[in-house]
């Protein structure tokens, strides 16, 4: 969940950064946006939002996130199942150069 809250009046504007010009009310990724506007200090990315949590918040959450997903595949990998090993290939009983 996001930390930071865009004012309802700029949630149809567009705003493109994050590989994505979706408006901001449609985002899931608002809280990077209020980390550029806290590090930048720029009044016009700073006006977007109701909410703005400090840029030390804002990164604990980020970090937050990207543990919580790493553990996640940690635990998905452990439990699939691994495939079995290929018996290898029985060898021949005759030497196919030099038959006896």
């Amino acid at each position: 969940m996001a930390l930071a809250k865009i004012k309802s009046q700029y949630a149809s504007t567009v705003v493109a950064f994050g590989n994505s010009g979706l408006p901001l009310g449609e985002r899931d990724d608002i809280d990077q946006l209020a980390l550029m506007a806290q590090e930048s200090k720029n009044p016009n990315l700073i006006k977007l939002f109701e909410v703005l949590p400090s840029a030390a918040e804002l990164k604990k959450q980020d970090t937050d996130n990207a543990l919580k997903k790493s553990v996640a595949a940690v635990r998905s990998k452990k439990t699939k199942p691994q495939p079995a090993a290929e018996e290898p290939a029985e060898a021949p009983k005759t030497d196919p150069i030099n038959p006896e």
